[in-house]
C-alpha cells in the first residue's frame, strides 16, 4: 500500500511539473502550429492557455495511468464543394461555397477568398482574372451552409469560355489562416467548368 501511495505521489508530482508552465504568463507566450497544420499544436513560453483564449476551449483529461493529457477543443471549417449557376444568354456565373464546421466548437464569422480566371479554350489564353473576398456568417458545431461568394462575368455567349477558380475559406498569407482549426488542410478547393456558346465543346462540364 505504501508503495502504491508513493507511485501515485510521484505521478501527480510529474503531472504538476508538466503543467507548471501554465502557471504564469509572459509576453512570448504563444501556441504554435506544426508545419503540416493537422491537429498538432505546441505551447511556447512560460504561460497559460487562458492568456491565448478568452474562453478556454480546452480541458485536462487523465487516463487510467494518471498521465495528464491536454485536449484543445477547436472548430474546423471544411470546404466541401464549390457550386456554380448560370442562366441562358447570361454572361454571369454565380459562385457558391458549401462549408461545414465539423469541429468541436462554434466558429465566428470568417472570410472566403475566390481566385478566378477566364480562359479561351480555343487558344488556352487567359482573357480575364481576379480575386473576390467576402465575409461569411459563423457556423455552429455540425452546421453546414451554402453561401453566395461572387459572380464572374465572361466576355459573351458567342463562344465557349472556361472558368477556373480556387476557393479558400479562412484564407491568410501564412498556413492556417486567422481561425485556429483541428485541420488546416481542408479549407481549399479548385474547380473548372465551361460556359457553353452556340456550338459547345462538351468535353468539359458546364458551369
Amino acid at each position: 500500500m505504501k508503495n502504491r501511495k508513493l507511485m501515485l505521489f510521484l505521478r501527480f508530482s510529474l503531472a504538476a511539473m508538466v503543467l507548471a508552465p501554465f502557471g504564469s504568463a509572459l509576453a512570448e507566450c504563444k501556441l504554435v502550429k506544426s508545419e503540416d497544420g493537422i491537429r498538432k499544436y505546441y505551447l511556447v513560453g512560460d504561460c497559460r492557455l487562458a492568456d491565448l483564449f478568452p474562453k478556454p476551449p480546452y480541458e485536462l483529461q487523465r487516463n487510467p495511468d494518471f498521465k495528464p493529457r491536454l485536449i484543445i477543443h477547436l472548430p474546423n471549417l471544411h470546404l466541401t464543394n464549390i457550386r456554380q449557376a448560370t442562366f441562358p444568354s447570361s454572361v454571369d456565373v454565380e459562385i457558391y461555397s458549401e462549408t461545414e464546421n465539423d469541429g468541436a466548437v462554434a466558429v465566428s464569422s470568417f472570410d472566403a477568398r475566390l481566385d478566378w480566371s477566364i480562359v479561351d479554350p480555343s487558344s488556352s489564353a487567359i482573357v480575364d482574372q481576379g480575386t473576390d473576398t467576402i465575409t461569411l456568417n459563423g457556423l455552429g458545431v455540425g452546421q453546414d451552409r451554402m453561401d453566395y461568394v461572387a459572380s464572374i462575368r465572361v466576355p459573351d455567349r458567342n463562344q465557349d469560355w472556361d472558368v477556373e477558380m480556387t476557393l479558400q475559406v479562412d484564407p491568410d498569407a501564412t498556413v492556417g489562416g486567422v481561425i485556429w482549426e483541428t485541420n488546416e488542410t481542408d479549407n481549399t478547393k479548385f474547380e473548372s467548368c465551361r460556359v457553353y456558346g452556340p456550338a459547345p465543346d462538351t468535353s468539359k462540364r458546364p458551369c
